[in-house]
């Protein structure tokens, strides 16, 4: 049986149970309990979405933006990365833009706020350098993201790690527990490493990818599984998150 001390707003309550299930993302259940945890000296970076309107794409400028822009990198006022693929005219003509806040590992609570902080200053640098631009003086936020967006922290090793080739094949497993479909899908300092499936192939999680090495009735759901970091980066996103956790609330 397991032990947990929680926190609520109430202060300190203890609760049992025959089960756990980690599904925080950045193992922290599964790194305190000490299984065995595996985290990159380098995390992807994380990014802080943020939507403009007020402004007519069709009026713009975009190889002078790109200069500006540019330039304003050179002077200090931007950083590059504030920008989405430091590309100003991809954010003008989507009005959004996929920043990237480097430079932090958000698996602990010091961390991820050091990256809260990071993401909205680089958030307050995009609207200054945006309306001292012609044509966008008026631009306004439609819509900010409540937080950074933390694509990778920390994983488990399971008692059976994902690999690229397994994920690239499409590989099928006896314990199967759902499929996932993005492409492997890296974000560095200099770009973006991407690898899409081949048609028709469909690749899946085996129940021993949740389950941390040397565990009992534990399981792992989420940003969190075990795979290495090319599979990872495919399998972080949305639908099989959501799909891990539908099958460990099952097992």
């Amino acid at each position: 049986i397991w032990h947990l001390q929680l926190c609520e707003k109430d202060g300190l309550v203890s609760v049992t149970g025959s089960m756990v299930i980690d599904c925080t993302g950045d193992a922290n259940v599964s790194y305190m309990a000490g299984f065995p945890c595996k985290q990159t000296e380098s995390p992807q970076p994380g990014t802080l979405s943020m939507y403009f309107h007020n402004f007519d794409p069709a009026a713009l400028d975009f190889e002078d933006l790109n200069r500006r822009f540019n330039n304003a990198v050179e002077s200090g006022e931007v950083l590059a990365e504030d920008m989405g693929w430091h590309r100003p005219s991809f954010f003008f003509e989507h009005g959004r833009n996929s920043n990237h806040i480097t430079g932090f590992n958000a698996a602990d609570s010091r961390g991820k706020t050091k990256m809260e902080i990071a993401g909205r200053r680089s958030v307050m640098r995009m609207l200054r350098f945006i309306r001292s631009c012609p044509g966008l003086e008026n631009a306004e936020f439609r819509m900010s993201s409540a937080e950074c967006g933390i694509r990778e922290t920390r994983q488990i090793i399971g008692e059976y790690t994902i690999t690229e080739d397994d994920y690239l094949n499409g590989k099928r497993y006896a314990d199967g527990i759902c499929n996932a479909f993005y492409p492997i899908d890296i974000h560095t300092d200099k770009g973006l490493f991407r690898k899409h499936l081949e048609k028709g192939v469909v690749p899946s999680v085996p129940l021993r990818a949740l389950i941390p090495q040397n565990s009992k009735n534990f399981l792992v759901a989420g940003r969190c599984l075990s795979a290495d970091r090319p599979a990872f980066s495919a399998l972080r996103v949305q639908a099989p998150c959501m799909a891990m956790g539908q099958a460990a609330g099952a097992a």
